[in-house]
C-alpha cells in the first residue's frame, strides 16, 4: 500500500513539472542592451511551437522606465515579434550599468528578460570626426595613494588628458572635461572648468587636471572610482559634408579606493584663522600668541575611539599631546592648540610634526605601512632678535716670543634658553701654534658664563702686535667671530733655558775648554 502511494506521488510530481515547463516554455522574452546614443532597443517575445497566445501583454519593473511600440498583441503557435523599445535616461547615472525587467503575460504564463543600459559620457554624440581622448598619465601628489593602483581618501591627484585630431578635418571648440563618479553610479564631482580648445588635423594637446579626493568619500566604501574624460566639438571643414557636425570621444580609468583600513590622519591646518593648505607661505612674527586648528579625518570604515595627536618642534619649544577622542567612519574631528613663538630664534622654515595616535598608543597605519604622520612648514620671519654671546678675553701668561701664551676668554649666554657653544681660534699661524684649548664644547643655561682657556706656543723671533680671532658657534650655526691682539716681548737670555735648550752644545764647548785646559796644565809641567 505504501510502495502505491509513493509511486502515485512520483508520477504527480513529474507530471507536474512537465505541466509547470510547457506552461513557462509556451511563452519567452529575450534580454537586449540599450545603445546608449539612441537610448533604444528591441527584444523578441516568442510563442511555443504548440499553442497559439491571446491578449500578451507587456510591463516592465526595475533601474528605469520602458516604453515599447505595442502594449498587448497575439502570437500563433511558433510565432515570435519583436518589439521596439525606448530607456528612459533622466535617471541613469555614469559608472554604472542599470537593469530593468521586461515582462510579457498571458493569462497564467509569464515569461521575462532584462533590458541593460550604461550610459556614456558622450552622450548622443558619435565621433565623426576620428577624435581620440586618453587618460595619459595619474600621479598622487600628496596623500598615501599610488598614481593607478590605488588611491585613499583625501590624496590629491593630477590627471593627465590627451585629445587628439586622427581625422582629416580640423575641430573647433572641443570641451574637454573629466568627472569622478563610483562603481555604483554615484557621481563625486565633475571638473568646474571646461577647456575648451580647437585642434587641427594631425594635432594633439595635453591637459593638466588636479583634484582632491575629499567630497562624499563614504560613497567609496566596498565601491571603486571611476574617471571619466571627455572632449566634445565640431567638424570646422566648409568642403566637407561633415561641418559643423558634432564629434565627440571619452575615456575612462578604474582605481580601487581603500576605505576598508583603521586609519585617522590629519587633513587640514587653520594659523591664526588662515587656511594654510590654501596658504603655504604662512608667517609668523617671533614671540607670537599662535592659535593653530587642525582637522583630522578618519578615512578608514569603521569608528576609532580614544584617539589623540601630538605636534612637535624642538627648536620653537613645542610638545603638545591633543585630544581628539572618538571619531566615526569617514567623519572629521578639529583640534586646537596655542603656542608662543620664541623671541630670540633665527628667521627660517621651521616644520612641525603632526603623528595622530589610536587609543592603544601607537601611530595609526594603513595596510601599505604608512604612517598618519605629517608635517606643515611655518615661516617664522618678522621681529626676531637673536642675542649674541658675551665675549671677554684677557692674558693669563706672560707674551714673549718663543714662550707658552695663554688667553682666557669669558663665554656668556645672553639668551633666555639653554645653549650649546662650540670655541675655537683662528689667524694665529704666522706668530703661534694652538697648542690647546680647556674645553671647545659645553653648555650654558640662561645667563650663565664659562672661563675657556686657549693655550699658544709663541714662535722665536717674534715682536709686536699680533692678532687672532675667537671663533663661537652657537647650536651649531655661526654665532660671532671676537678679536683679540697680543703684544709680544722679545725673549730674555737665560743661561738656564739656554743651557736647557742647547745641551749639546753647551756639553761640547764644555768639553773643549775642559780639553784646553787639560793641554796647557800638560804643556807648563813640561817646560818646568
Amino acid at each position: 500500500m505504501t510502495k502505491t502511494k509513493t509511486l502515485s506521488f512520483v508520477i504527480a510530481s513529474v507530471l507536474a513539472i512537465f505541466l509547470f515547463a510547457s506552461m513557462t516554455s509556451a511563452l519567452s522574452v529575450s534580454s537586449t542592451t540599450v545603445d546608449w546614443k539612441t537610448g533604444q532597443g528591441q527584444v523578441v517575445v516568442s510563442a511555443s511551437a504548440t499553442e497559439n497566445l491571446t491578449g500578451i501583454t507587456l510591463t516592465d519593473t526595475g533601474a528605469f522606465d520602458l516604453t515599447y511600440d505595442t502594449t498587448a498583441f497575439n502570437l500563433n503557435a511558433s510565432q515570435s515579434k519583436t518589439v521596439n523599445i525606448t530607456i528612459d535616461k533622466s535617471s541613469i547615472n555614469l559608472g554604472k550599468t542599470y537593469t530593468s525587467t521586461l515582462t510579457a503575460t498571458n493569462g497564467s504564463l509569464s515569461a521575462s528578460g532584462t533590458v541593460s543600459a550604461t550610459r556614456l559620457y558622450c552622450d548622443t554624440c558619435s565621433n565623426v570626426g576620428s577624435l581620440s581622448v586618453s587618460i595619459d598619465s595619474v600621479t598622487v601628489d600628496s596623500g598615501f595613494g599610488d598614481d593607478e593602483s590605488y588611491w585613499y581618501p583625501n590624496d590629491e591627484v593630477s590627471v593627465d588628458v590627451v585629445v587628439e585630431n586622427n581625422g582629416n578635418w580640423d575641430m573647433q571648440n572641443l570641451d574637454v572635461n573629466i568627472a569622478l563618479y563610483t562603481t555604483a553610479g554615484v557621481k563625486i564631482f565633475e571638473s568646474k572648468k571646461i577647456d575648451q580648445i580647437d585642434l587641427a588635423s594631425g594635432d594633439d594637446q595635453t591637459i593638466t587636471y588636479t583634484f582632491k579626493l575629499d567630497s562624499k568619500i563614504a560613497n567609496f566604501k566596498g565601491q571603486k572610482a571611476v574617471l571619466y574624460a571627455s572632449a566634445k566639438g565640431t567638424i570646422d571643414d566648409s568642403d566637407s559634408a561633415y561641418d559643423n557636425n558634432e564629434t565627440c570621444d571619452e575615456d575612462n580609468l578604474q582605481v580601487d579606493v581603500k576605505t576598508g583600513d583603521d586609519f585617522v590622519i590629519a587633513t587640514n591646518y587653520i594659523v591664526n584663522g588662515v587656511d594654510v593648505s590654501k596658504d603655504s607661505n604662512i608667517s609668523l612674527n617671533c614671540g607670537a600668541k599662535t592659535t593653530m586648528q587642525i582637522e583630522v579625518t578618519n578615512i578608514g570604515d569603521a569608528k576609532q575611539d580614544a584617539t589623540y595627536l601630538t605636534v612637535y618642534n624642538k627648536e620653537l619649544g613645542i610638545d603638545s599631546k591633543v585630544e581628539i577622542g572618538d571619531i566615526k567612519a569617514f567623519d572629521s574631528e578639529t583640534v586646537s592648540f596655542e603656542f608662543t613663538v620664541p623671541k630670540n630664534i633665527k628667521e627660517k622654515y621651521y616644520k612641525l610634526e603632526v603623528e595622530v595616535y589610536d587609543e592603544n598608543d601607537d601611530i595609526f597605519k594603513n595596510s601599505q605601512d604608512d604612517l598618519a604622520v605629517s608635517s606643515l612648514l611655518i615661516n617664522v620671519n618678522g621681529g626676531c632678535k637673536i642675542s649674541d654671546p658675551a665675549i671677554s678675553a684677557a692674558l693669563d701668561s706672560e707674551a714673549r716670543a718663543g714662550k707658552e701664551l695663554i688667553i682666557k676668554t669669558t663665554i656668556t649666554n645672553t639668551e633666555d634658553k639653554q645653549v650649546t657653544f662650540a670655541v675655537s681660534a683662528s689667524g694665529f699661524n704666522s706668530w703661534a701654534t694652538l697648542k690647546d684649548v680647556s674645553e671647545s664644547t659645553f653648555i650654558l643655561e640662561a645667563g650663565q658664563s664659562k672661563d675657556i682657556s686657549l693655550v699658544f706656543d709663541v714662535q722665536r723671533g717674534i715682536t709686536g702686535a699680533q692678532t687672532f680671532s675667537i671663533d663661537v658657534l652657537s647650536n651649531n650655526e655661526f654665532a660671532m667671530k671676537q678679536s683679540v691682539a697680543v703684544e709680544i716681548e722679545s725673549s730674555k737670555f737665560n743661561l738656564f733655558d739656554f743651557i736647557k735648550t742647547n745641551w749639546l752644545l753647551v756639553s761640547l764647548g764644555a768639553f773643549i775648554v775642559v780639553l784646553i785646559i787639560a793641554i796647557v796644565i800638560v804643556a807648563v809641567r813640561a817646560r818646568r
